[in-house]
């Protein structure tokens, strides 16, 4: 739904008093849009002249970054239908006592997935990091002011999908289920801002 939706379709969406799309949809955009412009730098390498020697791996480095990116696109419909899965569990009738039951299993499940969406979202764009050192260092300089940015938004969009991770997390009821995935959240969140901080280091604009 949201990613067919126009720029301005999914900002105006976001900037009105509509439930969603909301945070977890804007960092799987911000995700996409890092992605992107990674690839968009190892595209702008392979096959240019001075860079023959990069041009397998940076073929196939695209590659792998655009998919990433469509594959984030569909992530912004993803948290949206984590959102409505936790709305309707909340809705169920809760009159008798195995209404209650009902109401109280199924909104454990959509406690889950509202928190597994954006964590899925942080896990791969935390991930994408891993090629970006390589890519900043012998890419078309050019064009490195944008893989700077897309460290960047990636980096962001960890941080900002662990936001939701975050929140979700007095609504799983398992104490240690809620436990090992606080401690992948902040693994995840140091080690992006880790990564990002090491790619960025010594780069000159």
């Amino acid at each position: 739904m949201f990613e067919k939706f126009t720029l301005e379709q999914f900002v105006t969406d976001a900037a009105s008093a509509k439930p969603t799309p909301g945070g977890g949809s804007v960092a799987a955009l911000t995700a996409s849009c890092g992605a992107a412009l990674m690839a968009m730098l190892c595209n702008l390498t392979a096959g240019k002249k001075g860079f023959e020697s990069f041009f397998d791996e940076m073929s196939r480095l695209a590659e792998k970054y655009s998919a990433a990116a469509k594959d984030f696109l569909a992530d912004i419909d993803r948290d949206v239908e984590a959102f409505g899965c936790y709305m309707a569990a909340l809705r169920l009738p809760k009159d008798t006592e195995a209404q209650k039951a009902e109401r109280a299993a199924a909104l454990v499940a959509a406690a889950d997935v509202a928190t597994n969406a954006p964590l899925s979202v942080a896990v791969k764009a935390e991930a994408l990091l891993d090629d970006a050192a390589y890519i900043l260092k012998n890419g078309n300089p050019s064009a490195v002011s944008d893989g700077v940015i897309a460290v960047r938004l990636l980096a962001a969009a960890v941080d900002a999908a662990l936001c939701n991770v975050e929140i979700n997390l007095p609504y799983i009821k398992d104490v240690e289920k809620r436990a090992a995935v606080k401690s992948m959240a902040d693994g995840l969140k140091k080690s992006a801002g880790q990564k990002a901080e090491n790619i960025l280091k010594g780069i000159e604009l």
